[in-house]
C-alpha cells in the first residue's frame, strides 16, 4: 500500500490536534507527519500514544516533498499559504471557511456528495461544523420527501473557538464558583474581530461570529450558503445560532417542512440505515456522552404536522465537523477505505 508524506498546519489547536490523533486511530496510511504552527508555538512537542511531534515555524518551504495538507487554521493563514502549498503539488484540505463558496473548489462531506470529487482537484474544503452535522440528516430526509423550509436553532461548545476559548470557560467558571470573578477583568469573550463584554460561564450568548449589517452572523450565513452548495438544493433555510456554555459538541434543534405529507416510520427507518447517524430513542444523547464520538446522534424525531417534522441532534464539532471529515476527504483522495 502506497504510504503518504502528511503536512497538518494548524497543528497545535483544537482540530489539529484531532486531525493528528485521527489519522492514527484510523489508520490513514501515512509515512510521515509533520506539524506546523505559528512562531509563537514552534519548538514545542505534540504526543499522541508513545509518537511525539516536533512543531516547526510555518512558512513558504513548508510543503516541500509532502503529499496531503492538513490546513487547521484560520482564513487569513489559508489564503497566505494553501498557493504555495498547491505550489508544491500538495493535495490541500481546507478547514477554514476562506475557499468554500468558490465556485471551482469543491465542499465535501464524501458519505453526502464525495462523487463530486475529482482528481483533477488538488484543493478541497471541509465545511462548517454545524453545516456538517446539518447536512448528515438534511441529505437521507431530502432523499425522502422535497425540502421546502428548514428552521435550525444551534446550541454551539466553546470547543468551536478553540483551545483558548476552553480555557477562558474553565477560569471563569472556577472563578465563579470559588466567588473570584471579578467584573472588571478585561477577559472578555472574543469573537472574530469584535470583543463582546459577557461572560460566557453559566450564560449563554446568541451568536456566533461576527454579527453583519443585515443582522444575521457570519456563522449563520455560512449554514445557509454552505448547506445549499452541498445538498445542491436551493429550499429556505432559517438559522439561529448560540454559543452555549460546553467544552464540546454541538447540538441543533431542527424544524424541517416538506412539500409533501410525510410518514415518521418511514422517515426512522430510513435514518436507521445511516451508517453515520445514531438514532435514540429511549436514551437521550448528550453532550459528554457524545464526545470523541464519530456518529451524529438523533433524537426527539418527532411530526409537528402532516408535511413537517422536527428533531435534536449532537455531534462532537471537532471531530464530524472537522478533523475526521477531513481525513474522510482524504480517504476519498487516495481511493482508499477507513479500516
Amino acid at each position: 500500500m502506497k504510504k503518504y508524506a502528511i503536512a497538518i498546519v494548524g497543528a497545535t489547536g483544537a482540530v489539529g490536534q484531532q486531525v493528528l490523533k485521527w489519522l492514527h486511530e484510523l489508520h490513514f496510511p501515512f509515512s510521515s507527519i509533520e506539524t506546523f504552527a505559528s512562531k509563537r508555538s514552534s519548538g514545542r512537542f505534540i504526543h499522541y500514544n508513545r509518537h511525539s511531534y516536533l512543531v516547526q515555524e510555518l512558512n513558504e518551504n513548508s510543503f516541500k516533498n509532502k503529499n496531503i495538507c492538513f490546513f487547521c487554521t484560520d482564513e487569513s493563514i489559508s489564503k497566505k499559504y494553501i498557493p504555495y502549498a498547491l505550489k508544491e503539488k500538495c493535495f490541500v484540505i481546507d478547514n477554514s471557511s476562506f475557499f468554500r463558496l468558490y465556485h471551482d473548489v469543491p465542499l465535501i462531506i464524501p458519505s453526502i456528495n464525495g462523487h463530486l470529487f475529482h482528481p483533477k482537484h488538488h484543493l478541497i474544503a471541509n465545511p462548517n461544523c454545524a453545516t456538517s452535522i446539518l447536512c448528515s440528516v438534511l441529505k437521507p430526509l431530502s432523499d425522502l420527501y422535497s425540502i421546502q423550509t428548514v428552521i435550525v436553532s444551534t446550541y454551539q461548545s466553546m470547543s468551536g473557538m478553540g483551545l483558548n476559548a476552553m480555557e477562558e470557560l474553565k477560569y471563569q467558571s472556577l472563578a465563579e464558583f470559588n466567588g473570584k470573578y471579578k467584573r472588571e477583568r478585561k477577559n472578555h469573550f472574543h469573537l472574530s474581530k469584535d470583543t463582546f463584554k459577557y461572560k460566557i460561564a453559566f450564560n449563554c450568548l446568541p451568536l456566533v461570529g461576527t454579527l453583519l449589517d443585515d443582522s444575521w452572523t457570519t456563522e449563520e450565513h455560512k449554514i445557509i450558503n454552505e448547506t445549499k452548495k452541498i445538498l445542491n438544493q436551493d429550499f429556505k433555510i432559517i438559522p439561529n445560532c448560540v454559543r452555549v456554555p460546553t467544552f464540546h459538541c454541538h447540538g441543533e434543534t431542527v424544524v424541517v417542512k416538506f412539500h409533501q405529507k410525510i410518514d415518521l416510520n418511514v422517515i426512522i427507518k430510513h435514518l436507521k440505515k445511516q451508517k453515520e447517524l445514531k438514532i435514540c430513542h429511549k436514551i437521550l444523547p448528550i453532550n459528554s456522552n457524545c464526545a470523541q464520538r464519530l456518529e451524529v446522534f438523533v433524537s426527539r424525531i418527532r411530526k409537528v404536522d402532516n408535511d413537517t417534522l422536527t428533531f435534536y441532534i449532537v455531534s462532537d464539532n471537532l471531530l464530524k465537523g472537522a478533523a475526521t471529515n477531513a481525513i474522510d476527504i482524504a480517504f476519498l483522495a487516495i481511493g482508499g477505505c477507513k479500516e
